[in-house]
């Protein structure tokens, strides 16, 4: 039998991007859903998760004392830190993983996750999942599979080719893995000068083998007027339904 794995939990919440596609004038992770920031949401979720033991907000050097205001606030029992973060989201992401080694219940075998503070949604049995997989597999991240048919297109328009979307996969966050192994490979893909779009990626370049785990629907990222439209409308229709999960 398989021995328990007892080793904390750590979740980064890169809130620094600047949400220009939300043309709101001010971080997108700021404006308000039913009377409290999306970021404030997002940590919510996150903090009630009972296999969390520490998180660390990180922003963007124009939001940091808002930040620092609402978390001050708010008093989330396993709120760490808040910092600032960098010039991409790896950058931030290496800068929260710096920030989290100084955390005295972190340890190299420590499971931790990455979870885009514009996910305001995030539901436990997602995250479950997530720390479940990096368990068995070392490397996990959410993902719903592709609906729609997806085209490759040159330059100039036309289509050089239709992958089979069986094998194709939308990402989501949390993406994680252990402590030691994602510090390494976000230093050595940093220093190499690689910048690259999520954990999984720079796992990947870094050559560990990565696994997914089925995501959820409602776990999307607030990026346009639109999706923030969604957001309320799911916000005001009441607790998540146990089935909001999607395997197929």
């Amino acid at each position: 039998m398989k021995p328990a794995d007892h080793a904390n939990v750590f979740v980064l919440v890169p809130a620094a991007g600047s949400g220009s596609r939300m043309q709101a004038g001010i971080n997108k992770q700021l404006l308000e859903l039913q009377g409290q920031t999306v970021i404030e949401h997002t940590i919510d979720r996150l903090d009630r998760h009972p296999d969390v033991s520490g998180l660390i907000l990180i922003a963007a050097e124009i939001d940091l004392t808002a930040m620092e205001a609402i978390a001050k606030r708010r008093a989330w029992p396993h709120l760490y830190r808040v910092i600032t973060g960098g010039a991409t989201r790896q950058h931030s992401v290496l800068s929260g993983l710096q920030a989290l080694a100084a955390h005295p219940d972190c340890h190299d075998d420590s499971i931790v996750l990455v979870h885009d503070g514009a996910r305001c949604l995030i539901d436990p049995l997602t995250i479950s999942r997530v720390i479940a997989g990096i368990r068995e597999h070392g490397v996990c991240g959410a993902a719903l599979p592709v609906r729609d048919t997806i085209k490759k297109a040159s330059d100039d328009g036309y289509v050089i080719e239709t992958p089979d979307r069986s094998r194709l996969f939308a990402m989501q966050t949390p993406q994680g893995a252990r402590f030691a192994p994602l510090l390494a490979a976000y230093q050595a893909m940093t220093a190499a000068g690689r910048i690259l779009t999520d954990d999984l990626a720079v796992m990947e370049a870094a050559g560990h083998p990565v696994f997914l785990t089925a995501g959820n629907e409602r776990n999307f990222k607030l990026t346009t007027r639109l999706d923030l439209q969604m957001a309320q409308w799911i916000l005001n229709s009441g607790p998540e339904p146990s089935d909001a999960l999607i395997k197929s």
